[in-house]
């Protein structure tokens, strides 16, 4: 009866994934056909922002049919007119599924991330990517970027665009914070620019590592909050101890009462 029931719950979540994967695939093959409107925007504006327009009303699309394929999930949102005029900082977020990044751009159009390096590789979406001005984990993510990057980086956040960046490195399985690495807190000190720590909770119940489909029989609210706003690093002169005493603090709020 439980192997029944196990079986039975495998296949309403494949039943309300398919219409989200097929419709977002849609909505995506549409989108990268009619790029060559996109750049005719960017005579108007700067070829980054109509990118990052386009996947920010993408993202909202696809928690849109979240909320109707899996209505059992609600979504709480705590601070949300304070995410939605963030700029000109770094973020930074616990991870624990693949729907944290898009939830979080789909809240704040100027906020681009850290993404694989394989996924430039993907025809029409890796250009979209690129466009948008995504960077690749293998030269953002490192302890120590290069002066080319940091320059990229520094532009990009002085335009008014926020920099995503999850510590950890990769999603959680339990639910908790793993360790922390120094790369974002070291671009916060040397490019002096605020950290904005934001926490979501749950979205690991709804699509856990390893778990493609949605699990569309639960009733889970997937929380995200603002829980901090760090600005005593920015007059400081940039060290790697300073970058160390950064992370742990920050970590230490990730884990209080877990």
């Amino acid at each position: 009866m439980a192997d029944n029931r196990s079986i039975f719950r495998k296949l309403l979540d494949l039943a309300g994934t398919i219409p989200i994967y097929g419709s977002f695939g849609i909505l995506l093959i549409i989108t990268c056909l009619t790029m060559p409107l996109f750049f005719l925007f960017s005579i108007f504006f700067p070829v980054g922002r109509v990118f990052r327009f386009v996947i920010h009303h993408v993202m909202r699309y696809l928690f849109f049919l979240l909320r109707i394929t899996v209505p059992k999930t609600s979504l709480i949102i705590e601070n949300h007119e304070m995410i939605k005029k963030l700029r000109s900082c770094i973020i930074v977020c616990n991870h624990l599924s693949m729907l944290d990044p898009i939830f979080i751009m789909s809240l704040n159009r100027e906020t681009i991330t850290i993404v694989k390096n394989s996924l430039f590789k993907i025809p029409l979406f890796g250009w979209m990517m690129y466009f948008s001005g995504f960077f690749p984990n293998n030269m953002a993510d490192a302890s120590e970027p290069t002066e080319l990057v940091m320059a990229k980086i520094g532009k990009f956040l002085k335009q008014g665009g926020n920099l995503l960046i999850f510590p950890e490195g990769t999603r959680s399985v339990t639910g908790k914070p793993g360790n922390f690495r120094k790369g974002a807190f070291n671009l916060a000190i040397r490019l002096k620019v605020p950290i904005v720590c934001l926490q979501v909770q749950n979205s690991h119940l709804v699509q856990p590592k390893g778990y493609y489909c949605f699990r569309t029989n639960r009733g889970i609210a997937i929380t995200l909050r603002v829980l901090t706003e760090i600005t005593g690093h920015l007059q400081n002169d940039y060290s790697f101890s300073q970058a160390k005493k950064l992370r742990d603090s920050v970590y230490k709020l990730y884990t209080a009462g877990v």
